[in-house]
C-alpha cells in the first residue's frame, strides 16, 4: 500500500475505517481541505476483530457505507483473520433485568477463571455510568469502581 504513494516532505498516507463509525457522525477530509476521491482502496483483512463479532456487528451496517464525502466502502468480502466466542446478545425487559444479566454474566466469568481486573464494563456515553456502577463484583466490589469516560 505505502508503495502507491509519492514520498516527499508533503506526502500523507490516512486510514480509516467506516465500519468503525456506527455510533459517530460522518467525519469529512474533504471539509477540511483533504481530498482523498479517487486515491483511496478499501482495506479488507481485519486483524483486531474476530470472524464472530465482526459477522454479528455486520448486521448494523449496510453492505455498502457512504463516507461524509460521498466514498462508498463495500464491506462484503471483508475477513477477520482469527476465530473468538460467539457474541452473547440478550434483550431483557428493563434496566434491572439489563444489571442482573450483566452482573451473572461477571459472576461466570470469574468463575471461568477471569480476574475481576481483566474485565472491562463499557457504556455507550457517559450517562450510562451510573447504570454500569450499579453492577457488584462476586467480590461484592463495583467493577466500575474506576469508572471514568474513555477518550
Amino acid at each position: 500500500m505505502m508503495s502507491r504513494l509519492a514520498s516527499g516532505p508533503n506526502a500523507l498516507f490516512f486510514a480509516g475505517d467506516l465500519g468503525q463509525r456506527i455510533f459517530q457522525l460522518p467525519f469529512s477530509w474533504l471539509a477540511l481541505g483533504v481530498d482523498v476521491r479517487g486515491r483511496s482502496s478499501g482495506l479488507k483483512i481485519n486483524y483486531r476483530t474476530s470472524r464472530q463479532i465482526r459477522e454479528t456487528a455486520d448486521h448494523l451496517l449496510p453492505r455498502k457505507v457512504r463516507d461524509a464525502d460521498g466514498i462508498e466502502d463495500d464491506r462484503t468480502d471483508a475477513q477477520s483473520v482469527f476465530e473468538g466466542p460467539p457474541p452473547m446478545i440478550a434483550v431483557c425487559a428493563d434496566e434491572n433485568a439489563e444489571i442482573a444479566k450483566v452482573a451473572d454474566f461477571i459472576k461466570a466469568s470469574v468463575a471461568d477463571g477471569a480476574e475481576p481486573s481483566e474485565i472491562g464494563v463499557i457504556v455507550q456515553c457517559e450517562a450510562q455510568l451510573a447504570r454500569a456502577r450499579r453492577l457488584q463484583r462476586p467480590d461484592g466490589g463495583s467493577p466500575a469502581h474506576g469508572a471514568r469516560r474513555a477518550r
